[in-house]
């Protein structure tokens, strides 16, 4: 090149700066740029290269240059970033080459195409992965005594140029953030762990630019990892040692972990890569913590589209996964109680089975799948313990209320005149049963103020402790019992006819359990499998015999006298089959011949039969009372007592044994 170049070192441009005798344009320069750093976190540039246009803008004005420009080197220079339009025609590439290499600010004289002087000097500032770019300023007032001016404003240009860069990528990151916790309601709300993991999982990858992510959850007692998402593991869960891999080693020690290149990484272990045909280059991994320091899981990212992850990258994703195991143990939590509440449900559902082969207990169960798809009062008679409770309830249970309140009131416990507190308690009940099932169980007990509640309720669909109170509404099924009759209670002035013809619109007479014969096998059976999973106890079953004693029975107490008495055999039978010597012993039953229930004599057949049955555990034990106390259930000292008791001959061996 022929045109006259001059030379400046950029570090010498403040002794050439001072030599200036008119320093007014370095003053309004300067201010400038102090404007340009206090603008750089500013929302009014988009982008970066809309910053930079408006400063260079700012710049070319100062400098009164009719070009100026940031230039690139690909395959060629290339202008990045240029106003002025032709004034700054092509820079010569050879030119801009030896500025480059030189590190220094030059200038040359009589730029073609335009006879202007240009001025280009290096900025070294890393933007977009580019590390080399050139700051390029031409005019017919561009001179030599220019270049300290251009120097200073190529090296003040590099940290504005930095903090820009930065200022746009926390701007990008703020803006994600901004996103992800506008999820975070969406994520507090999600009750399904696998949706809640996906979507942690799909906030991350976008959130840090990477491939995938996986968060992995610890099972203590299992000492196990569960990851997911996992894509390309059959079910769609990663199953893993507690301490394996990298997310093993973060949750052992509690610290995240950044790997930059796995193939370097003596801890990088490639089974999944290979199990799932995905290639992984690097890796971050952070600890999931909960409120108090508990190391519960740790989430890991994958493969960052660009580079490699940087400790902003691992301060964002700790921040994410703080949030991440607050969601997922209220997600666990959440499960935990709907899966109790299912359970829970299920053992109600269970309690309102209407167990029986008879033409009665048939004829009820038809009538209540036809009622309980409707909200009408029922009214259900029968003598104490038929089952009139499991009826109201398999009217809740299996009808559109199931899983609304089932709120059961013993009218005998408001029997007696009201008194203010009585009556404000009595309300409350009123109000659980809202949305679901009131069932007042001897309504024919409940004092006539009550009966007045129940009758507006049944009409209003309100309840109110005074004319004066203000009216609660109450949306409830009503469903009452009684033992004795109504219509009787009427007549004697103790029961409101007009509640009378309300709930008994439709009704539903329990047959004594002495009437249906055919019920007590199935109720046998039924009762002793509930007791025997409590009782915990491998198999129980009734004998031939002792079944046939209980068919004999005329079961005053109809259903409920059968469940105690199941329930104590459960508990209390020696062996896995019941005898009749069982409930002889345990619940003093007894029928003669024609299976009627014989009183005469029943403590000294009583008597008879405990005797039996401890000499039977006694040649059970080959003589050996220890064992035999222990067959029985007792100590050893406490069989002997009984025995005595018994006045059993057997007994005068402790006297000879002590």
């Amino acid at each position: 090149m022929t045109n006259r170049q001059s030379w400046i070192k950029r570090s010498d441009w403040q002794q050439e700066i001072s030599a200036l005798e008119d320093p007014s344009l370095m003053e309004a320069i300067f201010e400038c740029l102090c404007n340009s750093v206090k603008q750089t976190d500013s929302k009014t540039a988009k982008s970066t290269t809309q910053y930079l246009e408006h400063l260079l803008g700012v710049i070319q004005g100062h400098l009164g240059c009719q070009g100026i420009g940031i230039f690139r080197r690909n395959s060629r220079w290339e202008a990045v970033i240029k106003l002025g339009g032709r004034s700054l025609g092509q820079p010569d590439s050879d030119w801009l080459d030896q500025v480059q290499q030189k590190d220094s600010c030059g200038f040359v004289s009589d730029v073609p195409a335009t006879g202007w002087g240009q001025i280009a000097s290096p900025v070294h500032a890393s933007i977009d992965t580019f590390d080399w770019e050139m700051l390029i300023v031409s005019g017919r007032s561009i001179r030599e005594d220019s270049l300290a001016t251009v120097a200073m404003l190529a090296q003040f240009l590099e940290p504005i140029w930095q903090l820009l860069a930065h200022s746009c990528a926390m701007k990008t990151e703020a803006a994600k953030m901004t996103e992800l916790c506008g999820h975070f309601t969406s994520l507090l709300h999600t009750k399904n762990l696998d949706q809640l993991l996906e979507l942690l999982a799909e906030q991350s990858t976008s959130l840090l630019d990477c491939e995938r992510a996986t968060i992995f959850i610890r099972d203590s007692r299992l000492k196990q990892l569960i990851g997911r998402p996992a894509i390309g593991i059959e079910g769609g869960s990663l199953i893993i040692a507690e301490k394996a891999g990298i997310a093993g080693e973060v949750i052992q020690t509690g610290k995240a972990i950044i790997i930059e290149d796995v193939k370097t990484d003596p801890r990088f272990e490639n089974q999944i890569d290979q199990q799932t045909g995905f290639q992984t280059r690097n890796i971050l991994c952070v600890p999931l913590l909960d409120e108090a320091e508990t190391i519960v899981g740790a989430f890991e990212c994958l493969n960052k589209t660009a580079g490699n992850f940087t400790d902003r990258n691992k301060s964002t994703l700790e921040l994410l996964a703080r949030h991440a195991a607050i969601s997922i143990l209220q997600t666990q939590a959440d499960q935990e109680l709907q899966n109790r509440q299912h359970e829970l449900q299920s053992e109600k559902s269970a309690q309102s089975q209407l167990v029986g082969e008879s033409a009665a207990i048939k004829a009820i169960r038809s009538h209540v799948n036809n009622l309980c798809s409707n909200d009408l009062p029922v009214l259900i008679t029968g003598e104490a313990g038929t089952g009139k409770e499991t009826v109201a309830r398999a009217l809740h249970y299996q009808g559109t209320r199931s899983e609304k309140p089932f709120v059961v009131i013993d009218c005998t416990q408001w029997s007696e005149t009201p008194e203010s507190e009585m009556l404000s308690r009595f309300l409350e009940e009123l109000e659980r049963a809202d949305t679901g099932t009131m069932f007042l169980d001897d309504i024919d007990s409940l004092a006539f103020e009550y009966q007045q509640l129940i009758l507006t309720l049944l009409e209003q669909g309100v309840i109110a402790a005074t004319e004066h109170s203000k009216a609660i509404v109450i949306n409830t099924r009503v469903i009452a019992a009684t033992q004795s009759r109504l219509t009787d209670q009427i007549l004697e002035g103790n029961f409101q006819e007009e509640l009378y013809l309300r709930l008994n619109a439709i009704s539903i007479n329990m047959p004594p359990l002495r009437d249906r014969v055919d019920d007590v096998e199935p109720l046998v059976n039924h009762f002793l499998e509930e007791y025997r999973k409590q009782a915990k106890r491998k198999s129980l079953t009734c004998s031939t015999e002792a079944m046939t004693r209980l068919l004999g029975y005329s079961w005053p107490g109809n259903v409920r006298e059968l469940k105690n008495m199941m329930e104590r055999i459960a508990f209390a039978a020696h062996g896995d089959e019941i005898t009749f010597e069982d409930i002889a012993l345990l619940c003093g039953l007894e029928t003669d011949s024609s299976g009627n229930h014989n009183t005469e004599g029943l403590t000294e057949a009583t008597l008879d039969f405990q005797q039996r049955y401890i000499r039977r555990a006694i040649a059970k034990a080959r003589g050996n009372m220890t064992a035999a106390a222990r067959l029985l259930g007792l100590h050893r000292s406490n069989l002997y007592r009984k025995m005595r008791q018994l006045k059993m001959a057997e007994a005068k061996q402790e006297q000879e044994e002590d």
